[in-house]
């Protein structure tokens, strides 16, 4: 159905890197065809990240005349503030397609959801399946009349329940990455994914390790290596280098794929000193502190490379590197970039991972293994000098492990489990009714937890803890002037409270010898300015005309600030008092110092905030009236706004 398929909107963003490689294992069944099928991809990695083998596995599936719907990572852990550009990215691509739906190659349809980045929390988990199904019920409805197989990467809770809204007729689970080793927060994911072994229909593992993880629960577990697209390099094998390496001398030992904190920085600076007359090339995304490798001449970060522009960057190294440490992630590890560089003939040089001495055993010792950085340095030595010797070895173990050798094998199984399935499958308007029938009892405990949230609200002081961490106060001490910020005087001209408290707190510290000058500061124009009206009330109070400074062509508390900034400077001021309302202190202290890291910026926020029911005694707030929803929308909005904020580097 193309018209329904274009639907979903042109494609956008390409794939920046490569990681995807590996050989094929167990006994393969008799070639069979699996086309024309639907096929929901639930990914660990987003379309437009480092090319890998969800990548290879949606388009040669879409290459075979199957629809993929290609669903973006949803997370295996609770997001942190790295996560923040690629939440933003995911905003972005949401916006950009239809629903969250993009289309970006022929037969492939991503969904980028919305979801609450909350993996293991009960009222996420219902609300998540909820959004999330009824974007596959979407789907449905223009992609056939099959029920789908669902491939997931993803073994959590939410691709559990996914698996049951989707009706699929086949399940696949590819364990490529021990999640639960992967960090402390991933660690409660071996509950959701061994039941995932269990309940799937096939289960693939990329490594001995996992495979023997997965076969703990079932003893049918398949080991598929990860794949190299050998075409590809093939065609560019024995070509010209990469320009852009020309400027680098030989020799040159590289490696490629993320630069994260599973790769041994240490080892690669102690390699860079053992080694002064070699260069180490490294490509791809910086993940990690690179700390140790700044300032060496001889180590060079090209940063991430489109897929496609890999093959003439390894034609110009002389080996390849696998530089991971050990630890029980990476113990689990199938480094899939021994394929990319084996498919140019390169010789690899690696530490001493077990995949890779399980890879030795298939493929007969084609990789240098060291346990340090003398030995590796001794390995990288000798690969230089090696010339052709080995290259045959090499090239017949890549194309071993090509992907279209593995993933025919992998269909083949897939199309084996749909004949032996009873009964044709049911039509896919029948799967979207039955996820619109589950939408009411997903609904009545929604309504159930937002109702329990509204309670924690109002009648606990949660909302208090949880904004706690946006007030920053300091004792007023003496200084050149104090900047208020204003709150809204509205149209009318009558006071706001937050207006008049903040001019009310700048009157106190002038009053009380701290300043000897005010600026108040507005981006809320009415038919009487709002600084206006602070400077009126100011002089009320006792407070020279002359004394004070009023700005009002700011928008906003950044352009609020800007505008301050600019005048405490010209007048020469090396120290001020910040002064607004308790919440709002951080991010405004923040941003404010971010424009002059020079200018002393003391916070001393108001005393009493209406708004809120607070007043401050001693340094301790102390709330008058309980939280409701309008104090909830100011403090969510305060932390997404300083959020914003330090995405756009203004804090």
């Amino acid at each position: 159905m193309p018209g329904l398929w274009s639907g979903f909107g042109p494609g956008r963003g390409k794939p920046i890197s490569s990681l995807g490689s590996g050989p094929l294992m167990d006994t393969e069944p008799p070639p069979a065809a699996l086309r024309g099928e639907s096929v929901i991809i639930l990914s660990t990695i987003d379309w437009d990240f480092i090319w890998q083998s969800h990548h290879e596995v949606a388009t040669r599936l879409a290459a075979a005349g199957n629809k993929v719907l290609f669903i973006e990572n949803t997370g295996v852990r609770p997001p942190n503030l790295s996560d923040f550009p690629r939440i933003a990215r995911r905003l972005k691509n949401w916006w950009g397609g239809v629903k969250g739906f993009r289309e970006v190659l022929p037969n492939i349809v991503v969904l980028s959801p919305l979801v609450l980045p909350l993996p293991y929390s009960r009222l996420a988990h219902v609300i998540n399946t909820w959004l999330i199904g009824r974007s596959i019920a979407s789907w449905v409805r223009a992609s056939g009349s099959r029920p789908p197989i669902l491939w997931t990467f993803l073994p959590t809770p939410l691709a559990l329940s996914l698996v049951e809204a989707a009706d699929p007729s086949v399940v696949v689970y590819f364990c490529v990455s021990g999640f639960a080793e992967s960090s402390a927060e991933a660690a409660v994911v071996a509950a959701s994914e061994a039941e995932l072994v269990a309940r799937a229909d096939l289960v693939f593992a990329s490594s001995e390790a996992l495979k023997a993880k997965c076969a703990a629960v079932r003893s049918d577990v398949v080991l598929f290596p990860l794949g190299v697209n050998f075409e590809r390099f093939s065609a560019a094998r024995g070509g010209a280098a990469a320009a852009e390496l020309a400027s680098i001398p030989k020799p040159r030992f590289g490696y490629v794929g993320g630069v994260h904190r599973w790769v041994d920085l240490g080892m690669l600076a102690q390699l860079s000193e053992l080694m002064p007359d070699a260069q180490f090339v490294l490509v791809g995304p910086l993940q990690t502190d690179i700390g140790p490798l700044r300032g060496r001449p001889n180590i060079h970060l090209l940063g991430a490379r489109p897929h496609e522009d890999l093959a003439p960057i390894l034609a110009g190294f002389d080996a390849g590197l696998i530089p991971y440490r050990r630890a029980p992630f990476t113990d689990s590890v199938y480094p899939s970039k021994i394929n990319e560089y084996h498919a140019m003939g390169l010789p690899v040089v690696s530490t001493r991972l077990p995949e890779v001495e399980a890879y030795n055993l298939r493929h007969g010792g084609v990789v240098a293994v060291a346990d340090d950085a003398v030995g590796f340095a001794a390995a990288l030595a000798s690969a230089a000098k090696s010339g052709s010797e080995g290259r045959a070895a090499r090239l017949a173990a890549a194309r071993e492990n090509g992907w279209d050798v593995i993933l025919p094998a992998m269909m083949a199984r897939v199309a084996g489990i749909l004949e032996r399935k009873d009964g044709p499958g049911r039509p896919w308007a029948e799967v979207a009714r039955r996820l619109q029938w589950k939408a009411p009892r997903v609904l009545v405990a929604g309504a159930a937890a937002a109702a329990a949230l509204a309670m924690l609200i109002r009648y606990s002081p949660a909302l208090w803890w949880a904004a706690e961490p946006l007030r920053v106060s300091h004792p007023p001490v003496s200084a050149d002037a104090a900047v208020a910020l204003a709150g809204g005087a509205g149209e009318g001209g009558q006071p706001g409270r937050a207006y008049e408290e903040s001019a009310m707190r700048a009157v106190e510290l002038y009053n009380s010898g701290y300043v000897r000058r005010i600026v108040f500061s507005s981006g809320v124009p009415g038919v009487f300015d709002e600084v206006a009206v602070m400077k009126a009330l100011a002089v009320s109070e006792g407070v020279p005309a002359g004394a004070i400074d009023t700005v009002e062509r700011g928008s906003g508390t950044r352009a609020m600030l800007v505008e301050a900034h600019r005048v405490v400077r010209a007048s020469g001021c090396r120290k001020v008092l910040l002064v607004s309302s308790p919440y709002h202190m951080r991010r405004a202290a923040l941003a404010m110092r971010k424009l002059d890291p020079v200018l002393e910026v003391v916070p001393v926020p108001v005393r009493e905030c209406r708004f809120y029911g607070i007043r401050e005694d001693a340094g301790t707030l102390i709330h008058s009236r309980r939280p409701a929803w309008r104090h909830l929308q100011a403090v969510l909005q305060e932390y997404l706004t300083l959020v914003y904020y330090w995405m756009h580097s203004w804090v």
